[in-house]
C-alpha cells in the first residue's frame, strides 16, 4: 500500500544511527536536469507573458476587450476562444489570444504555445511513472500524441522539447489565422483529453504533478526538540546555506537573525568560502537595518517577489550544489520562528536530489529579476550539477506553482483529487473546513459510497472570534450525511488523510493558490493515521460536537441556538456565492 504524503513544511537533524542509516547510495545517481530544464524554460513566460492582472481577472479582460478600437476584429476573438477554450485553461487562452490578436507578437505567441504542449506533455509523463494512478492509460496516450513507442518516462520532457518548441515555432509563424487554427487544432498535444485519466472533479486539468524526484531520505520530526533542529542543521552545513523567510518582523525575527549571524561567523571560521543567503518577501523598518548590518561577501540578502499566496513557509537548504544538499521547510507560517520551543507541530527534514531542486527554484527566481550587474554576487549559489547521489528511496514531488507562479496548480483542486481516489477512509483535521466546493465533494463521496468513513478534526477553540466559528457554518449538513464530527482544544496538525493518501497543508483549506511540497512514504502516513485514531477515540483528548445545540461565543459571551443557526445559513448563502 502506497501513501501520498503532501506537506507545507519541514526541518531536522540526524542522529548518528539514523546518519549512518542514510549513507549516500553511491551506485544511484539521479539526474535533476529534467526537472532544471523544465523551470529554466518556462519560468518567465508563466510570470511575464501569462501570470498578469489582465488574464487573471476574467472580468478585467472582458472590460479591456469592451474598450479596444473597432479595428480589433472582436468577433473573430469570440470565436477562437470558444474553439480553444476545451484544450487549456482560461488564462492561458486570454493570454495567447492577447498576443496573436491585440498586442500581435508572434515570439510571445511561440512561447506561450511550447508551454502548453510542455505541460500537456508532463502530466501524461507524471501519470505514466505512477502506475497506480492510471498509469497505464496515460502511457499509452502519451504515445499516441507523441507517435513514439519507446520513451524513456524519466527525460521524456528533455527528449521531447525540440520537437515542441519546433511545433510551437512553426504554428505561431502562421500569418494566415485560419491555417493557424486549422493547425493548432489538428495538433494531438494539444487536443488531446485527459478527462479519462484525470479526476471527474471540478478541478482544471492542468493543475496535476509538478517535478517529481525520487532518491530522497525524508523523515518527519518534533520541532520542540532540544537542542535546536534548526540550529543542529546549519552546523552541518559545509559551503552554502539559503535561507527563505517571508516574514522579518518583530522579536521572532530579531532573535533569528542574531543565530544566522552568529552560526554565519562560526562557518567563516572553518571555511572562508562559506557563503549564506537570505531571502524574504517582507521585512520592517528595524530587520531592514539588522540585514545592512550583516551584509557582507559572505552574507547575502534579497528581498523576492512573490504573491501573497505563494509558499508562506519558512525553509533552508545547506549544500544544495553538492553531493549531498538537504532541506528543512518549517511547519509554521512564515513569520513563526523555527525555533519556538514550545511548538509541537511536525516539520521534515529531506536528503537528497530535492532538496537542489528547491534550492535552483528560488536562485533562478531571484538571478531573473535582477540587472545582470547584480547577478554575479548570487552565481555561487546556482545549482550547476546534474545530477546527484541518492541518499534513500523517498520520492519526493513539488507543484509547479512552487517554482513558477501559475494557477493551474491549487492545493485546494489537488485536495478534491484525493477525495476522488478515496476508497475506505478519509480523515481530516483542519481549523477551517469551509469551502462549498469541498464540502460537496465529501458529501457526494458520502452518497456515492456510504461504506467510506469520513472523520473530521474541526478547531472550535477560543483561539477564534466567534468561537467555532467558520467551522460551525456546515457542520449540520456533513452530520446529515454521515460524516462524523469531533473537536479538541487546539489542532496541532493541519493534516488530511484518505485511506492510502495522506495530505498535510495549510490550515484554511479553501480555493487558494498554496504552494505544496509531496512525499510518498508509508511510514509517515501510517504514523499519522495511528495518531488521529488513538485521539479521537480518546474522551480526554477529543470529544463530540453538540451540532444540534451549538451556540456561537464571542468574548466568552453566547449568542443563543436559534441567532446562532441564524448567522451560519447566512454565512453558508454567502460562502457558497463566493460574496464573503
Amino acid at each position: 500500500m502506497k501513501y501520498l504524503l503532501l506537506m507545507s513544511s519541514f526541518l531536522f537533524f540526524l542522529s548518528t544511527e539514523e546518519a549512518k542509516s542514510t549513507a549516500i547510495l553511491e551506485e544511484k545517481i539521479v539526474s535533476i536536469q529534467e526537472e532544471i530544464s523544465y523551470i529554466s524554460d518556462h519560468s518567465p513566460t508563466i510570470e511575464n507573458l501569462i501570470h498578469r492582472p489582465l488574464f487573471i481577472d476574467q472580468k478585467a479582460f472582458q472590460t479591456y476587450l469592451r474598450a479596444l478600437p473597432e479595428s480589433v476584429d472582436l468577433e473573430l476573438i469570440e470565436s477562437d476562444y470558444v474553439k480553444l477554450s476545451p484544450f487549456l485553461p482560461k488564462i492561458y487562452l486570454r493570454a495567447l489570444l492577447y498576443y496573436r490578436h491585440i498586442e500581435v507578437k508572434p515570439i510571445n505567441v511561440e512561447k506561450i504555445l511550447s508551454f502548453l504542449f510542455s505541460q500537456k506533455i508532463r502530466i501524461l509523463q507524471r501519470i505514466a511513472n505512477h502506475k497506480e494512478s492510471r498509469g497505464k492509460e496515460a502511457l499509452q496516450l502519451l504515445q499516441e500524441v507523441t507517435e513514439i513507442n519507446n520513451l524513456n518516462l524519466e527525460t521524456t520532457y528533455i527528449e521531447l522539447k525540440e520537437v515542441l518548441f519546433s511545433k510551437a515555432k512553426a504554428i505561431s509563424e502562421m500569418d494566415h489565422h485560419e491555417n493557424f487554427m486549422t493547425a493548432l487544432l489538428e495538433t494531438k498535444i494539444f487536443t488531446f483529453s485527459l478527462k479519462e485519466i484525470l479526476s471527474k472533479n471540478r478541478v482544471p486539468f492542468l493543475q496535476n504533478h509538478g517535478p517529481s524526484l525520487k532518491g530522497n531520505k525524508i523523515v518527519r520530526i518534533k520541532t520542540s526538540i532540544n537542542p535546536s533542529p534548526m540550529t543542529s542543521f546549519i552546523e552541518e552545513a559545509s559551503e552554502t546555506l539559503l535561507v527563505y523567510i517571508p516574514e522579518l518582523q518583530g522579536l521572532k525575527a530579531s532573535q533569528e537573525l542574531e543565530t544566522l549571524d552568529q552560526l554565519t561567523n562560526d562557518k567563516i571560521r572553518t571555511n572562508p568560502n562559506f557563503k549564506i543567503v537570505l531571502l524574504y518577501k517582507r521585512a520592517d523598518p528595524i530587520q531592514i537595518k539588522t540585514l545592512q548590518k550583516m551584509e557582507s561577501d559572505h552574507f547575502l540578502f534579497k528581498k523576492i517577489n512573490l504573491s501573497s499566496s505563494q509558499f508562506k513557509r519558512s525553509f533552508y537548504v545547506i549544500d544544495g550544489n553538492s553531493n549531498a544538499p538537504q532541506a528543512i521547510i518549517s511547519y509554521f507560517d512564515g513569520q513563526d520562528s523555527l525555533d519556538q520551543p514550545n511548538q509541537e507541530k511536525d516539520s521534515i527534514h529531506v536528503k537528497g536530489p530535492a532538496a537542489s531542486l528547491i534550492q535552483f527554484s528560488f536562485v533562478n527566481r531571484v538571478l531573473s529579476d535582477l540587472p545582470k550587474s547584480e547577478q554575479e554576487k548570487f552565481a555561487y549559489f546556482k545549482v550547476t550539477k546534474e545530477s546527484i547521489p541518492a541518499r534513500g528511496s523517498d520520492e519526493m514531488t513539488l507543484s509547479d506553482h512552487f517554482f513558477i507562479p501559475t494557477p493551474s496548480f491549487k492545493n485546494h483542486d489537488l485536495f478534491l483529487e484525493f477525495i476522488h481516489l478515496a476508497k475506505e477512509e478519509i480523515i481530516i483535521e483542519q481549523r477551517y473546513l469551509l469551502d462549498s466546493t469541498i464540502i460537496e465533494a465529501l458529501i457526494h463521496k458520502k452518497r456515492e459510497n456510504r461504506d467510506i468513513k469520513i472523520k473530521v478534526f474541526l478547531d472550535t477553540s477560543d483561539d477564534y472570534n466567534p468561537d467555532g466559528f467558520p467551522n460551525s457554518i456546515h457542520m449540520k449538513k456533513l452530520s446529515r450525511y454521515g460524516i462524523q464530527l469531533r473537536t479538541r482544544s487546539k489542532n496541532s496538525q493541519k493534516a488530511t488523510s484518505l485511506g492510502y493518501v495522506i495530505v498535510d497543508q495549510s490550515s484554511i483549506l479553501i480555493n487558494g493558490d498554496q504552494s505544496e511540497l509531496a512525499v510518498n512514504d508509508p511510514q509517515m502516513a501510517h504514523s499519522f493515521y495511528l495518531s488521529f485514531i488513538a485521539d479521537w477515540s480518546n474522551p480526554e483528548k477529543s470529544f463530540e460536537l453538540d451540532i444540534d445545540h451549538f451556540q456561537i461565543r464571542k468574548n466568552s459571551q453566547s449568542f443563543t441556538k436559534d441567532f446562532s443557526t441564524l448567522i451560519n445559513d447566512i454565512s453558508s448563502f454567502l460562502i457558497k456565492k463566493k460574496l464573503f
